[in-house]
């Protein structure tokens, strides 16, 4: 393998103004140049608390919910990795 990169446009930055609707990101993709097969693990940190925020693995996405809660205002800087084994 060469090279194992994100081939999906950047995530974010996201914004979200309390009270508005909700809405999905995504999906986000990684590639493996040339393909060697390998299993892609996903890993998210720093992801602000469900059910303001959910990460769908399967789908790839990230859905973030209307809310009121004026606790949860704030700067998230949330990071998506990828491993392969």
């Amino acid at each position: 393998m060469t090279s194992f990169v994100a081939v999906s446009p950047p995530i974010g930055p996201l914004e979200y103004t309390i009270g508005r609707n909700g809405f999905e990101t995504g999906p986000y993709q990684f590639v493996q140049s040339p393909d060697c097969g390998y299993a892609t693990t996903i890993t998210v940190t720093n992801l602000p608390p469900e059910p303001f925020i959910v990460h769908n693995r399967d789908r790839r996405t990230f859905t973030l919910s209307q809310t009121t809660d004026q606790s949860l205002i704030g700067v998230y800087l949330v990071t998506v990795r990828a491993e392969f084994f």
